[in-house]
């Protein structure tokens, strides 16, 4: 996300301060033109991507939640939701962070098996799309 030209991506470079590349146990899944996670602390599979500190977190998470579309003013049902999970650094060590995770489990969308999406998307450039299991 912090090399993203995407317009939240840029705001969330002043929005916040990256602190280092993290993973959590779950499922990512393809919805065309953005991913969604569903996270599950039993999974054997990860979802890699950047973990970044807010600089006003009472304030950005507003902004943060609207974007995302779960904000109190929403309607319902939501496709996300936030929650604390226990995310791993690179060096190894866990921390507490908070994540948008879906609800549901998606039908018909296909998951990225790597877990990461950039990484996906960069290969659905140079060749077919395969469906992974």
């Amino acid at each position: 996300m912090s090399r993203s030209a995407h317009p939240m991506a840029s705001r969330l470079r002043v929005m916040a301060k990256l602190v280092a590349a993290a993973s959590v146990p779950g499922a990512l899944y393809n919805f065309g033109y953005f991913p969604a996670a569903i996270f599950d602390p039993h999974s054997r599979k990860r979802i890699y991507g950047e973990l970044h500190q807010l600089n006003a977190p009472q304030t950005d998470f507003r902004v943060l939640d609207i974007y995302e579309g779960c904000s109190p003013g929403d309607p319902h049902p939501w496709l996300y939701q936030r929650q604390i999970v226990a995310a791993q650094l690179l060096s190894n060590h866990s921390v507490s962070a908070w994540i948008y995770t879906l609800i549901e489990t998606p039908h018909r969308k296909v998951q990225i098996a790597t877990g990461r999406y950039i990484a996906r998307n960069a290969k659905l450039m140079s060749g077919p799309m395969k469906r992974s299991a």
